[in-house]
């Protein structure tokens, strides 16, 4: 439930929290062992998160439940597009967590080829590996 109203979490800001939490238990699984330590997929992980929490903190913070769900989809849709590969992270660590983010957001036609624009409306250089 939202602590604001009665009505229950919205569904983009509920699957960007979830997608948050699977997060922490991949990163805790990862580490739990230095034997088996896992630095790939800590950098992994960390990388979806890296330039993503403060959409997340501000989709949360929001004022307006409508503004919160707009916000968390502007988010999940950023998140989604930003590296190839990263739209089926999220729609398989969201059904982990029993959220469909594939129902929320689609795969990006976007090529990485070109410059585009993030949630805020700034311009972005190309992608490159």
């Amino acid at each position: 439930m939202s602590p604001r109203t009665s009505k229950p979490a919205e569904p983009s800001l509920a699957a960007l929290g979830a997608l948050l939490d699977r997060s922490l238990v991949q990163i805790a699984n990862a580490a739990r062992d230095a034997r088996t330590f896992d630095r790939e997929t800590i950098r992994t992980v960390s990388d979806v998160w890296d330039n993503n929490t403060f959409p997340l903190f501000r989709a949360a913070t929001g004022r307006i439940a409508r503004s919160r769900e707009r916000r968390a989809h502007a988010a999940l849709e950023w998140m989604a597009r930003l590296r190839p590969m990263r739209w089926d992270w999220m729609v398989e660590q969201s059904a982990i967590a029993g959220h469909r983010i594939d129902t929320l957001v689609q795969p990006s036609p976007m090529l990485f080829d070109k410059p585009y624009r993030d949630y805020r409306g700034t311009v972005r250089p190309a992608y490159s590996q």
